[in-house]
């Protein structure tokens, strides 16, 4: 049976008439509702009071634990498949209403939690805050008042750094915040953007290593000791990621995913799969067809 795009949500761009934000409470539940897997062009931070069940967030599956806070990104693909009595709030918003009048237009996307863990646990002694934050926001925005998006970036604001400081105090040996960067992480952050925003023309070490400056190995040792993998294994990585949510999303045949990442080769595009996942791209996404019940 053919199956069901993978849908994607979007928001309109900010304009008078729309507020590209979105707040809503997260309440105890009856009986699980066939939710499916998704994607959207936003942001959405979820807070789960109470946990319970599962998130699976790009195929990676995090348990929905009590007093913690899920992260999503644009273009992820994920699921939330909570518990009955789990409950908390979703808060979803666009990167133009949150940058609307910020001078750093890359707040957002240096926040380490979007990448490198997609959950935080609240500790006991900061849940009273984070929960009279989320009630101050929701409060907000019901009122709907002419300096509503004002406030409500405001108070986002606060949640995200807030967010920051949790991650900070959770994982002190990562510095991506810290403005004293030594030169190898300098290297990496750069090298990590160059594949986020390239891998797929550009598949090969010595690629990112030309636009770098730098040779090869260099790159090859300062990923390995910092990421404990190879440069290769970083840039295979992103480009699986974007082959497995291509075939979840059920647009486009194998032959057309491969010629839309660069592959020349269909049947390399395949080998390549098969080589990083141990399955067929045929194979995955009948797994994960089954898996979220997506057949018609």
């Amino acid at each position: 049976m053919p199956a069901k795009v993978l849908p994607t949500y979007s928001f309109a761009k900010d304009d008078p008439t729309s507020v590209a934000f979105q707040m809503f409470p997260l309440k105890p539940r009856k009986k699980k509702p066939p939710f499916r897997p998704h994607r959207h062009n936003f942001y959405e931070l979820f807070f789960f009071v109470e946990g319970g069940g599962e998130h699976i967030l790009d195929f990676q599956p995090i348990e929905i634990l009590d007093r913690s806070l899920h992260f999503v990104a644009p273009g992820q693909v994920h699921l939330v498949q909570r518990a009955l009595g789990s409950h908390g709030s979703a808060i979803l918003f666009s990167r133009d209403f949150f940058h609307f009048d910020l001078a750093d237009k890359n707040f957002l996307k240096n926040l380490p939690f979007w990448e490198h863990t997609s959950m935080l646990q609240i500790e006991e002694a900061y849940l009273t805050e984070f929960r009279q934050l989320f009630e101050t926001m929701q409060r907000e925005y019901k009122r709907k008042t002419n300096m509503q998006k004002g406030i409500l970036r405001a108070y986002l604001q606060i949640l995200l750094q807030k967010s920051q400081q949790l991650f900070a105090k959770q994982y002190p040996d990562f510095n991506a915040s810290s403005p004293h960067f030594s030169p190898a992480q300098v290297l990496l952050k750069k090298f990590e953007s160059l594949v986020e925003h390239h891998f797929i023309q550009l598949h090969q070490v010595n690629d990112y290593a030309q636009l770098l400056t730098v040779t090869p190995n260099h790159l090859n040792n300062v990923v390995k000791k910092l990421k404990g993998k190879n440069a290769s294994e970083v840039i295979y990585e992103r480009l699986v990621l974007e082959i497995k949510r291509l075939l979840l999303q059920g647009e486009l045949s194998n032959k057309e995913i491969a010629f839309s990442l660069s592959f020349k080769d269909p049947a390399y595009f395949s080998r390549f799969f098969k080589r990083q996942t141990g399955v067929s791209p045929s194979v995955f996404k009948q797994q994960i067809y089954e898996k979220y019940q997506l057949w018609q």
